[in-house]
Order: C-alpha cells, then structure tokens, then sequence
C-alpha cells in the first residue's frame, strides 16, 4: 500500500505472535516502526531483523498494566520517530480461568490492558496528530487471524482528528460488532461516513469495489 509509505506506528504487543508479524507486514509497507511491549530482548531482536530489511524501527519497553508507562508511550515515540500516524493496539491479557476464580487483580489488569491502555494510546495519539490510522485488536490467542489478513485486522482510517473530517469515508475492520458500533457511532458524530466488514477478505473487496476512501 503506496498510502502507508513513510508513515510512523506504535505497535504494542510487538514481542512475539501477532504482534511480531504486524511489525513485518508495517515494515514491508515502508512503515517506520516504534516497537512497544514486556520483552525487551524479543523487542530487540525483531528490530534488528527488520533493520537488515532497511525499516527504521525502535524499541520502547512498556508494560500497559502500569498507567504510568501508557500515559508517556505516545510521547515516547513521537521523540523517537516524530508524530505517530499509526496506533496499533495489539497487547492484550487473558486469564486462563473460569469467570467465578478471577480475583480482582485479575479483572483489573485484564481491563487495563485490553481497554483503558488502547483508549488512552488512541486518544493521546489523535490529540497531537492531524492525520493518523487507528488500529485495535483485542485479541485472544484462540482468535488470531491469519498472518494475511492480520494487517486489515481492526482499521480504521486514514482519519483527520479532531478537524478536517467531516465527509471523509472510512473502513473498520473487526470481526465485534460491538467495536464496530462504538467506533461507528463515534466516527459517525463526526461527519465521517462508515463502511465496515468482519474480516481480511471482505475488506479487500470492498477496497477493490471502491476508491473513494479517504
């Protein structure tokens, strides 16, 4: 995609699995990459391996259990890489448990990391940039796309926030209807026009159909 040429990510989750392949799908678009997550060695492996494909990438250390180290991520990598055009919030926590056993640490750190730390990225990233695509994937190591598909994952964009949006189309992709309605209805409070589709495959077609998303 000539659109994401140049453009600068933040990639949490960026370690390992989908994470990993994320980072190599961005980076063969000419994506400039700031990689996010727990493992500072794993993170550092995967830079060097996409810095011998030439993709200019750094590595920011993160846990997303701690709002203190989410609340400066954004601001960390805009020093390294200069404004963020790309959220990709990919880091996600799951509790192998039956419902009744989850303490309350476990449901806290689940809600931290799978809701408030992607709310927060995505909102400290549009409040300094005028031109940027969203990503979100709450997946659980039972739902990971297929390594094709995994870049259409959760997309949202291109977008203009806060201004200049009124009237510009976009695509989410999620296979949750709930994210789709909530993002909808609030890309939608902005004077942007909505389409939307479940997966990979669908939303090649639909880019294929048309041309005239912004």
């Amino acid at each position: 995609m000539d659109s994401l040429r140049g453009k600068k990510a933040l990639l949490t989750g960026a370690g390992g699995g989908l994470g990993s392949e994320m980072a190599r799908a961005l980076g063969r678009e000419g994506v400039q990459l700031a990689l996010s997550g727990r493992g500072e060695a794993a993170l550092r492996r995967l830079a060097a391996e996409l810095a011998e494909s030439g993709v200019r990438c750094v590595t920011l250390p993160a846990d997303l259990s701690d709002r203190e180290q989410v609340g400066g991520l954004v601001a960390r990598a805009e020093e390294a890489l200069g404004p963020i055009d790309i959220v990709v919030n990919n880091a996600a926590v799951e509790v192998c448990s039956s419902f009744e056993q989850l303490s309350d640490g476990d449901i806290e750190r689940m809600v931290q990391v799978n809701l408030t730390a992607p709310l927060v990225l995505s909102r400290d990233a549009a409040l300094v940039c005028r031109q940027q695509l969203m990503f979100s994937s709450l997946l659980g190591p039972d739902r990971l796309p297929d390594v094709s598909t995994a870049l259409s994952t959760t997309v949202v964009g291109p977008t203009s926030l806060p201004t200049n949006i009124d009237g510009k189309r976009v695509l989410i992709v999620d296979d949750d209807v709930r994210n789709i309605f909530s993002l909808t209805s609030m890309l939608e409070d902005h004077g942007m026009q909505v389409s939307f589709a479940e997966n990979g495959k669908d939303a090649v077609a639909l880019l294929r159909e048309r041309q005239d998303f912004d």
